[in-house]
């Protein structure tokens, strides 16, 4: 099925580099395609994921406990008391997630060939972590789309996304204050220095100190302090998976230099997302509030590369880089699957 979903991508976005910009609308419905395609794929699995059985274990037992996350609780209901089917609320929490992310990345004026490859980028980074963590993803994605209110000032519009998110998953609250935080710009000299420091801080190991500190003044203390399962052992600073995607941020922010200001915000939470990537090294905890800064990949990649003005060495890094996404995903899915419970299984084959 990888292999396959590998295929599909490589003729998809050779089919947009045929069409070019004078087809534009032709590559667009290549993509909505594509994501049905991967809306199926994730909608339609069996046990992929860490936590998949514990979704299913709690829509079937547990469908009538509503809890402070009211809108995914609600839907659990609905789906228990009518059709009955787990894979019903899969499906529609797959295609959920996938219209924000493509409402997301259209708004922000990604097209044509770079559409395609934040897809690729999405299939190489994000998407099979959200089959694992389905509320938290579709929170995600709704704030990859409600994130353009941040620069636009439309306060109301942005804080009504961010409650409906927390009725997915109550983390989403945490990025309240970011409204504020619109002015937000990490250079490239600052971004080589936060990395030398995280990769100091996991190999230290003091990254885990941080994150006992942090929790041990949460109201969740007693579930992570002390909790040694939560954390990597003899964690490697040369994770391939991290390193890939901090060599590419490298790059392509290296040589963008048409770069689009109006992205600054989207940049720094791209670069944010690398950072704190690197601290999940240590410990997967830092990475569950990353991702709401890691998928900005799918739009940054993409812009970053179109942002570079020489020609010829924009097509280099756009080759290199759909090289390194393509070993990503061949290492995450295929050589490496076990780590996220990632061996594909559908319903169909259960």
């Amino acid at each position: 099925m990888y292999i396959f979903l590998l295929i599909v991508l490589f003729y998809i976005l050779f089919l947009s580099l045929i069409a070019s910009v004078r087809y534009e609308i032709l590559t667009k419905i290549l993509v909505i395609g594509l994501l049905g395609y991967l809306t199926f794929l994730i909608g339609f699995r069996y046990g992929v994921g860490i936590d998949y059985f514990t979704y299913e274990e709690w829509f079937h037992y547990w469908y009538k406990d509503f809890t402070v996350e009211w809108i995914y609780s609600g839907l659990v209901f609905l789906m228990k008391t009518t059709t009955g089917e787990f894979y019903h609320l899969t499906l529609l929490m797959a295609l959920l997630t996938n219209i924000f992310i493509y409402k997301g990345l259209t708004k922000r004026g990604v097209n044509n060939v770079y559409l395609v490859l934040a897809i690729m980028v999405f299939a190489s980074s994000s998407l099979f972590v959200f089959a694992n963590i389905m509320r938290q993803g579709l929170a995600i994605a709704i704030f990859f789309y409600c994130s353009t209110f941040i620069k636009e000032r439309k306060k109301m519009k942005y804080f009504s996304y961010i409650i409906i998110g927390s009725g997915l998953h109550i983390s989403m609250l945490f990025l309240i204050p970011f409204y504020y935080l619109n002015k937000i710009n990490i250079s490239l000299k600052s971004y080589i220095t936060y990395i030398g420091i995280s990769y100091f801080l996991v190999y230290t190991n003091f990254s885990s100190k941080i994150f006992q500190f942090i929790v041990g003044i949460s109201p969740y203390a007693s579930k992570y302090v002390g909790n040694n399962s939560i954390f990597t052992e003899n964690a490697s600073v040369l994770s391939i998976g991290v390193l890939l995607r901090v060599c590419i941020s490298l790059i392509i922010l290296s040589f963008s230099n048409k770069f689009d200001k109006s992205l600054n915000i989207e940049k720094s939470y791209y670069q944010l997302g690398i950072i704190i990537n690197i601290l999940s090294i240590s410990t997967y905890m830092f990475g569950r509030i990353g991702i709401y800064f890691q998928i900005f990949d799918i739009l940054m990649i993409p812009m970053l590369i179109k942002s570079i003005q020489n020609k010829n060495l924009r097509i280099i890094i756009l080759g290199a880089t759909i090289f390194l996404i393509t070993v990503l995903m061949i290492n995450e899915l295929i050589v490496n699957p076990e780590e996220r419970n990632l061996i594909y299984k559908s319903i169909f084959y259960k």
